[in-house]
């Protein structure tokens, strides 16, 4: 039999860890998603509480086969499953589910008769609970063509679930684990690192005599376009052609480097072609 003290432990409400939730009813208004969740408890927490009330060699439980008729004449497969211990037994049935039918309708089986004990059994008493809808939520809901949107969500913390369901030694939520299937989207995107330090043209400018000239907008707008390293690369080769043409000594030239960056690299050309432009006004006649 069934001590009181048993009957109150199998009663205890679930740490929120415990519990898991799944999409039960989802929607959009004003182009907004809505969605209501329904919590559930996975069979592994049922277990668990079957060991805590009545020991690991205190309980069993059997599983049979068999096919019900359904509403359009047509069998379903569904299983059986019969809890028992010293003294008591029950018994419940769960038809096959749709993600690995044979192990869902066992631990569907399994869970309803661990109901018959009052384990979870107060989760139906918690009617509708909204979903928390929000672009960093933990879970995933694919769309719905013509109904929703794909959205994410978390299921309802501590504050927003009524008294009798948060017990006193665990109160913080596990964030619901994603229950549809559906492609997700990809995660975000990392934060931009901050971008290296770009070619300085101080030195090359030092190093020739001369003042800064900078170059035209329209020509560093050019540069700055360029998303291809090899590109600017070529683009950077043959500057350097034009500058020794000039008469401009290798020296003064930066020199490309194989470790630069894309920016650094923009940067490094952009040097070439001021250093090219100081060139041309230091060799133009004086009016």
């Amino acid at each position: 039999m069934i001590s009181e003290e048993q009957k109150t432990a199998l009663l205890r409400p679930f740490a929120l860890n415990e519990i898991d939730w799944r999409i039960g009813q989802a929607g959009q208004r004003d182009g907004r998603p809505w969605a209501k969740i329904l919590a559930y408890l996975d069979g592994r927490a049922v277990q668990d509480r079957l060991d805590e009330v009545f020991g690991p060699g205190g309980w069993s439980h059997s599983l049979r086969a068999l096919e019900l008729p359904g509403k359009d004449g047509k069998l379903i497969g569904a299983m059986i499953c019969r809890l028992e211990g010293d003294g008591w037994h029950h018994e419940d049935v769960s038809d096959l589910s749709d993600v690995e039918a044979i192990k869902g309708a066992a631990s569907g089986a399994l869970k309803r008769c661990a109901v018959h004990l009052g384990i979870g059994r107060y989760l139906y008493e918690l009617g509708d609970t909204w979903a928390e809808i929000h672009q960093n939520g933990n879970n995933w809901q694919p769309g719905r063509d013509g109904k929703y949107p794909s959205f994410r969500w978390d299921p309802p913390g501590p504050q927003d679930l009524p008294e009798w369901m948060v017990p006193q030694e665990a109160m913080n939520p596990k964030k619901g684990k994603i229950v549809e299937q559906g492609d997700a989207p990809p995660p975000p995107p990392p934060p931009v690192p901050p971008a290296p330090p770009k070619a300085d043209i101080a030195p090359y400018m030092q190093k020739v005599g001369a003042k800064m000239v900078p170059i035209p907008g329209a020509m560093r707008a050019a540069v700055l376009s360029m998303t291809e390293l090899s590109k600017v690369q070529m683009k950077y080769a043959a500057g350097c052609v034009k500058a020794r043409g000039m008469g401009i000594p290798e020296s003064d030239l930066p020199t490309w480097d194989k470790e630069w960056t894309l920016p650094q690299a923009q940067e490094a050309l952009c040097v070439l072609i001021a250093i090219q432009t100081m060139k041309e006004s230091a060799n133009a006649p004086a009016r």
